[in-house]
């Protein structure tokens, strides 16, 4: 069996497998996402909400730019492991620093840590030129590789 690096097989396929999951029914349908850009470890993630994802004023609510983060970090997670096994959401740590004024935002994740049970990414969320919440999330790998009970 011929081995693979990253280079040659893991960026074109990952990328689609990204892709896929976006296209097929993962995310909700209020919610839209565009894969801008996939690094070795690293993605940008555009997001756009609809109506619901409003607060009162008009802006993006904190619980759709916390949900944003988390899954924008999870598709950078799942990217590291290979698609091979689960990744659980153990901790969500967002700092607001402004309010995002429009319904579409970009994600920049990358992975500050990647161990054999978890995954640390940081997560920047920009609306133009303006951050206007930064985060960490945390993620443990389910599955034989991490030595957790496999997914069923």
């Amino acid at each position: 069996m011929k081995s693979e690096t990253y280079s040659d097989v893991h960026e074109t396929s990952t990328a689609e497998k990204i892709v896929a999951l976006l296209s097929d029914g993962l995310t909700s349908p209020p919610s839209t996402y565009e894969l801008v850009q996939l690094t070795e470890s690293s993605l940008r993630l555009r997001c756009s909400a609809s109506q619901s994802g409003l607060n009162r004023s008009g802006n993006l609510s904190g619980p759709t730019l916390l949900g944003f983060a988390d899954f924008a970090a999870g598709l950078l997670a799942l990217a590291l492991s290979s698609f091979e096994e689960g990744i659980v959401t153990s901790a969500v740590q967002i700092n607001f620093l402004a309010s995002a004024a429009t319904r579409s935002v970009d994600l920049d994740v990358q992975a500050l840590r990647q161990g054999t049970r978890q995954i640390v990414c940081k997560v920047r969320i920009g609306s133009g030129l303006r951050c206007v919440a930064y985060g960490v999330v945390t993620f443990i790998r389910r599955g034989p590789r991490a030595g957790g009970p496999p997914l069923s």
